[in-house]
């Protein structure tokens, strides 16, 4: 009997010291809680920091465990954080609280810019409101990256993920026009339900075919200063663009294509433009020529989108003209455009193998953007093995040294060899090199490398810009001899029967030959006009993807571009320039 009363006194004994213990831990717990509650998070992770352990086997040891982590996200903690929600995952894989702990997870990541790590937190989510709050705060993460390279690869991590969708179709639109993969925006807008208006996507409006169409020529042709001026005309180049339109308007009518024309002097005044933009009838044209310069552009970019008038540039190549305006054409190539032509005519037609390409361009934006789209382009078709050097315009003579530079040889001590000629040794290898490009508008560039490779005698394919045909420091016959290709986007075939009409119907006019800019006011006007006569004001929307015929230069392409994609390449032969043929 005895030994019955000391076996019930142990277990009572026990079980008060156990009911005084989870007791304890209660009172540990809830003061923890209470600290937590009141945002004194350093407190609460000091309350909590005991509960914690696995050895003392308390019942609130996973919830204790999670507020500790919590309360390390407050204090800043993060590596704490971090390690103490993956240990709650690795302890208790089954614990029904698991959602939250992958959404503080997920959360701790962001804080670090993990947001690889987030993702896969993220991704263990069932609950739909935590998956929702997730969503939100890593797309707030998400439009904090500036890199649209840094964007492109998540959602090429993780294409299924929305939030990453979202961050993806807004960084596209950030991208100049004619960069944007508008496939793949209007992909995301359908996917993710997405509001058109404020990813910037705009249907272009209807396009309607008329008996005739109003075109305002909006030029610099500063009339008041035409009018003091006795000697030199300035600005030569806009009369002579607009007498080119005037005789087109004319060939236009033969034709039976009537383009009426409202001009408008915009000298280079920006609030001259406001003044002409503010006249009702110009809300109503069909397209606007023009105009040239920066700001007129700018602020007529912003009408051309607002009123969904189509507008045309005819002598830029500057894809900032175009900006995100989906109205903005350049008839001549984007800079880009130019680079990424000559990338894939290497890629096409210039054998590689076992030899090396080099890029030289110099400082201005123009050059760099030429030499970044080639080079963009070149790498995407998985070809690196070009070498790309950037030089400053006053020392293109480095290209020559560059190329040009020898080995040291030692002499040979042999007596009987002594007289020997050494053959002269080349750092870049004879006959390794098999393309230089010379992306650059300076004829220096092209002057240097030009002496360089006749110096090394060797065989290479020199690609060079329109700009080197107008340049006295640029020998054409040693373009013949290096059998230089020239893309060339204005070439003209003054030998063609539509020059030879137009030269002699201008000189009947204006008593003078045509220069290069009457040419491209008659040729664009043309275009224009068989465009609008064909399609309708909006011709943008049957002609996308599609070809114009060329009347005195080369075919206008559009392929849902806004400049042109087509350039003529040219050569010399027999001291004459001919249009050379490639293997499109």
């Amino acid at each position: 009997m005895k030994k019955v009363l000391i076996a019930v006194f142990t277990i009572f004994t026990i079980s008060f010291s156990v009911s005084q213990d989870i007791a304890s831990f209660k009172r540990d717990y809830e003061n923890g809680k209470e600290l937590f509650n009141m945002n004194r998070y350093g407190l609460a992770m000091q309350a909590f920091q005991p509960l914690t352990s696995s050895f003392n086997e308390n019942p609130f040891i996973k919830e204790a465990t999670f507020y500790y982590g919590v309360s390390a996200y407050y204090e800043n903690q993060i590596e704490t954080a971090l390690s103490t929600f993956n240990r709650i995952k690795v302890y208790y894989p089954s614990w029904d609280q698991l959602d939250q702990v992958n959404l503080w997870l997920g959360k701790s990541y962001l804080k670090k810019s993990d947001i690889n790590s987030a993702i896969k937190a993220f991704n263990e989510l069932k609950n739909q409101e935590n998956n929702d709050y997730a969503s939100k705060i890593l797309l707030a993460e998400l439009e904090k990256i500036d890199s649209y390279d840094s964007i492109e690869s998540l959602y090429q991590q993780y294409p299924d993920n929305k939030s990453i969708g979202i961050t993806m179709a807004g960084a596209i639109t950030k991208q100049p026009l004619l960069d944007q993969n508008r496939d793949l925006l209007y992909k995301l807008i359908k996917e993710y339900d997405l509001d058109e208006g404020s990813f910037k996507v705009v249907d272009v409006a209807e396009s309607k075919k008329k008996s005739s169409y109003t075109v305002a020529i909006m030029l610099p042709f500063m009339i008041n200063e035409l009018q003091n001026n006795r000697g030199n005309v300035r600005n030569q180049f806009v009369i002579d663009l607009y007498q080119g339109v005037l005789l087109g308007v004319n060939l236009l009518k033969t034709l039976g294509i009537k383009v009426d024309v409202l001009v408008y002097d915009t000298e280079n005044n920006t609030s001259k433009v406001r003044q002409i933009l503010s006249k009702p009838e110009l809300q109503h044209v069909d397209l606007i020529y023009g105009p040239l310069y920066p700001g007129p552009v700018k602020m007529t970019n912003e009408f051309s989108f607002k009123y969904k008038i189509n507008m045309f540039n005819p002598l830029s190549s500057n894809s900032q003209i175009i900006g995100n305006n989906p109205y903005s054409f350049l008839y001549k190539p984007t800079y880009e455009t130019q680079g990424k032509q000559v990338a894939e005519y290497i890629i096409k037609n210039v054998d590689k193998k076992d030899k090396i390409g080099f890029v030289f361009y110099g400082r201005e934006q123009r050059d760099s953007l030429m030499a970044k789209s080639f080079m963009q382009t070149m790498y995407e078709a998985g070809d690196s093995t070009f070498n790309s050097m950037s030089v400053p315009e006053n020392q293109s003579k480095r290209i020559i040294q560059f190329l040009t530079e020898s080995t040291e040889v030692e002499e040979m001590e042999d007596e009987e060899n002594r007289d020997f000629e050494m053959p002269e040794l080349l750092k870049i290898g004879r006959d390794s090199i098999a393309f230089i490009y010379v992306a650059s508008e300076q004829p220096a560039y092209a002057a240097s490398t030009i002496t360089a490779l006749e110096t090394r005698g060797d065989t290479t394919v020199l690609l060079g810009k329109e700009s080197w045909l107008n340049s006295q420091i640029i020998s054409y016959d040693a373009l013949e001899r290096l059998n230089a290709l020239i893309f060339a986007p204005t070439y003209l075939d003054k030998n063609s029967s539509p020059y030879k009409f137009f030269e002699s119907m201008y000189k009947e006019t204006y008593n003078s030959l045509p220069s290069l800019n009457a040419c491209l006011g008659y040729e664009t006007i043309i275009l224009l006009g068989k465009l609008m006569n064909k399609y309708g004001n909006h011709f943008q929307n049957e002609f996308d993807d599609k070809t114009m015929e060329g009347y005195l230069f080369g075919d206008y392409v559009l392929q849902r571009n806004n400049d042109n994609q087509n350039i003529p390449i040219v050569k010399f032969k027999g001291a004459e320039l001919v249009r050379y043929q490639t293997k499109k």
